[in-house]
């Protein structure tokens, strides 16, 4: 069972300390060098007197726990006595796991310094294929969260400090989405650390992100006119917007891509492009089409000599140069909106101008290769370049021109003149009778009830003179 102590130790009895009495027990009280007054018992030999010395106990709690075998153990605790104890009650309990075969946590991972931890997880990710870029900017975003938190060990990692925390990116002007990215990775991180047993729980699983991100960074489409001007000033970087343009691959896909991915034989049918898994985003093998110009150019531009697993473009254009193209296509950079253009538009304006196009939503989900619909009818769909009226103007017509003469006549008056097949005039009916001349197979007398008088409606009364001569009156609320 496990238990906790506090140790003692012996120390002079201080000159000018005062006998008492403590709790029943011989003492002695003086002031330390701290100006505190301090009762301490007095030490006794085994005939019960004083030996000049006085038991002192420290303030850290032992703790005292028996692992399988019956060896018991005795370690350094806390200042806080309940702490003490639930640590205590853990080791027992892992050891007994232990040796039941169940996998526990190393608790002396919780003493090394977080920044190894987060190596070893940076390695980790090293090793799954991911991109250079991506575990770069995580690690950078890791060692900010430790470093702005303050925390060095796995131990001191709290839900407070990293609420604290990001509620001062908010302040520096951090996007909400920004903000969020900070807590994903860091949660990723330590749960990683669960996995390999280095940590029991993730403490920062009850924080939430932030909701209601506002989109920072708004991208459009690129017209028809403008990617001609574009392909016309990039030079050697033609082919690469070109494709982009019309298959919607990703950059990273685009400076994978090898001509063994390229299907452009005619006797291998229609030409397209067999994406290997381990190249795209979804990690998914999907087939693209290719446009019947966009597949010639790319087989013209094949070299003789080459390799199946060689590159099909040797360089791609990064940020720097992508503008300087759009500046020599006289393509502004920003509009009037604050909407941007940059590489990433090259394949939004290809899910834009499938929508242009009229390809159903399913279709060009499957195009641009997405799980939810939802991001190829919002996300990359410009709407401004949309022929909103013109579908209007493409509705089927419906609508006449009404003829006076094909309108019929309405009306009691109308219908009193009506002429029979017979060609005499009907006789116009009291209005009372033709309400009910809807039951052709009774009588007048049926509908007139048995004396010659309407029946008496529910929640009427007679109101006038006696015989025949009464009529009924709807009461008021009925």
């Amino acid at each position: 069972m496990a238990s906790v102590f506090k140790s003692t130790y012996l120390m002079p009895v201080p000159e000018g300390a005062q006998r008492c009495i403590a709790k029943g027990v011989r003492s002695v009280r003086y002031t330390d060098g701290k100006g505190r007054v301090q009762v301490r018992p007095i030490q006794l030999d085994d005939a019960g007197n004083e030996t000049g010395k006085m038991v002192c106990g420290q303030r850290t709690w032992w703790m005292k726990y028996t692992v399988p075998g019956g060896v018991i153990k005795r370690e350094k605790g806390f200042r806080d006595k309940l702490a003490t104890e639930q640590e205590a009650a853990r080791r027992e309990r892992e050891a007994q796991q232990a040796a039941a075969g169940m996998a526990v946590v190393d608790t002396t991972q919780l003493s090394v310094p977080i920044k190894e931890h987060i190596a070893a997880f940076i390695s980790a990710l090293e090793l799954t294929g991911r991109s250079k870029d991506y575990y770069v900017r995580l690690e950078s975003r890791l060692y900010t969260t430790v470093e702005r938190c303050k925390w060095e060990t796995l131990r001191q990692v709290n839900p407070d400090a990293m609420t604290h925390f990001m509620a001062i990116l908010k302040k520096e002007g951090k996007s909400g989405k920004t903000i969020n990215e900070f807590l994903a990775g860091f949660k990723g991180f330590l749960n990683w650390c669960v996995r390999m047993r280095r940590l029991a729980a993730n403490s920062l699983a009850s924080v939430a992100k932030i909701d209601n991100v506002e989109k920072t960074f708004h991208r459009r489409a690129l017209t028809p006119e403008e990617a001609g001007r574009l392909l016309a000033a990039a030079g050697p970087r033609r082919l690469v917007y070109l494709t982009a343009m019309y298959t919607g691959l990703r950059r990273k896909e685009l400076r994978l891509l090898e001509w063994r991915d390229l299907h452009l034989d005619p006797a291998e049918g229609e030409p397209h492009i067999a994406l290997r898994a381990k190249t795209t985003k979804a990690r998914r093998a999907d087939v693209l089409p290719l446009k019947a110009e966009v597949a010639d150019e790319l087989r013209q531009a094949m070299p003789n000599d080459a390799l199946p697993i060689d590159c099909v473009f040797g360089t791609m254009p990064n940020r720097e140069t992508f503008r300087h193209d759009l500046e020599r296509a006289n393509i502004p950079l920003t509009d009037s909106t604050g909407r941007k253009v940059d590489l990433h538009a090259l394949r939004y304006t290809y899910g834009t101008w499938l929508a242009k196009s009229g390809v159903t939503p399913q279709v060009a989900m499957e195009l641009m290769r997405h799980t939810d619909i939802r991001l190829t009818t919002n996300l990359y769909t410009d709407h401004t370049l949309l022929n909103v009226a013109g579908a209007v103007e493409g509705l089927p017509s419906i609508v006449t021109t009404p003829q006076k003469e094909s309108l019929k006549a309405t009306g009691t008056d109308d219908a009193a003149r009506e002429k029979p097949h017979d060609g005499h005039i009907k006789p116009a009916l009291p209005i009372a009778l033709n309400r009910v001349s809807h039951r052709p197979d009774r009588s007048i007398s049926d509908r007139m009830g048995q004396h010659g008088r309407s029946k008496t409606p529910i929640n009427s009364r007679y109101v006038g003179g006696g015989g025949g001569n009464r009529t009924h009156v709807r009461m008021p609320g009925t």
